[in-house]
């Protein structure tokens, strides 16, 4: 054709023009596959790219040189590498969101937030609420890592309730996650359908319900269940730990001169007591067994750790007012490395405690006279 057509300016121009464009879109669409097979490992668009251009050149020297034909090989060329292109991005690349066309009136309405993910990890389609609440620019290329980022300050996503089981933030919303796995023809990798359900309440009732059964109502420090819980693993997973074991001075003379609400303040105020020193000092936890009798629980801690923590305690509930003071009977034991069963601590901090309550008796009716004298006053 260059041979026979007419020469001239404009054909030299022409001529540059058109094969100028042709090498820059095949350079540009070949690199750009290329790109792709790196990232994706996917090497079915870049070879069927160069497929097509060595087809195209080859089709074009054999109809030049050996054999002419009536059609041009170039266009037909052309009309298979982009028959074939079409058929990759739509079956892979678009498929993915294509599989979903005919359920979009179902995914719109429903009641659970959604995420639809490609093969490399960016967001391609979410559920209105969740683009809402969470502020999600789609459009960016925004990838499900952003997403878990920008959604941590407003929200716990969890898979298992167990990983959570002992977590309760009152500032966040608890979404249970769902992850589907969606797989592509001709495509090692698969894109992801992650469905999220709001367990907000159900996790506060069960927070609820958990702190009932954990805490000491009046107190709002540990109870005996919760204790007993703690025994095994107390016991299977440390080696140093101290139980100090508590008896109140006095709540029956509380509530028979100055009334039950009295002796209840004076159960309130220990347990405070306790928390200010467990805030205090870490790894320390404080449980009312009943009745006015407490205990703290005290992990890793060395000897001279227990006798400050008993000498903070002490000064922080001594007044000089007998009716604000706390007295109070103790006695602790350690397993320091020792290996010993945690009954046996527990029974050698109570037998302990008993011996030194026997040798509070002065200081009990001391007290008794005091709250004599001042319960008609209270009255």
């Amino acid at each position: 054709m260059i041979s026979s057509a007419n020469h001239g300016t404009v054909f030299y121009i022409h001529t540059a023009v058109c094969y100028s464009i042709l090498l820059i879109a095949t350079v540009s669409i070949t690199g750009s596959l290329f790109n792709n097979l790196k990232k994706d490992k996917d090497v079915f668009p870049f070879v069927t790219m160069v497929f097509g251009i060595i087809l195209g050149i080859t089709s074009n020297v054999i109809h030049l040189f050996v054999y002419s034909i009536a059609l041009d090989p170039t266009y037909i060329a052309l009309v298979l590498l982009i028959t074939l292109l079409y058929g990759i991005f739509y079956i892979r690349d678009l498929k993915l969101i294509f599989k979903f066309n005919g359920n979009e009136y179902i995914l719109n309405n429903l009641r659970e937030m959604y995420l639809l993910v490609n093969q490399r990890g960016i967001i391609i389609s979410a559920s209105n609420e969740l683009v809402s609440r969470f502020k999600l620019d789609i459009e960016s290329e925004l990838t499900f890592d952003d997403f878990k980022r920008l959604a941590v300050e407003k929200a716990v996503i969890y898979k298992d309730s167990k990983s959570i089981e002992n977590y309760y933030d009152r500032s966040k919303i608890y979404l249970h996650m769902m992850e589907k796995e969606i797989n592509l023809p001709l495509l090692k990798h698969s894109g992801k359908f992650y469905l999220f359900y709001d367990e907000t309440q159900n996790q506060k009732n069960i927070n609820e319900i958990n702190y009932v059964m954990t805490h000491d109502l009046m107190t709002k420090i540990y109870n005996r269940n919760y204790f007993e819980s703690l025994e095994k693993d107390i016991e299977n997973n440390y080696n140093n730990y101290s139980l100090i074991m508590f008896d109140l001075d006095g709540l029956k003379l509380f509530n028979d001169y100055l009334g039950h609400s009295e002796g209840d303040k004076l159960l309130i105020r220990f347990a405070e007591a306790l928390k200010d020193i467990s805030k205090k000092y870490e790894n320390l936890i404080p449980i009312r067994m009943g009745g006015d009798e407490f205990l703290l629980i005290a992990i890793n801690k060395d000897m001279n750790d227990i006798e400050e923590v008993l000498y903070d305690l002490k000064k922080s509930t001594s007044n000089t007012d007998l009716s604000e003071h706390i007295g109070f009977s103790y006695g602790y034991s350690q397993n320091n490395f020792s290996n010993k069963r945690f009954r046996k601590v527990l029974i050698e901090a109570d037998v302990n405690l008993y011996t030194m309550k026997t040798s509070r008796k002065k200081a009990k009716e001391e007290l008794e006279e005091y709250l004599k004298r001042h319960q008609v006053n209270h009255i």
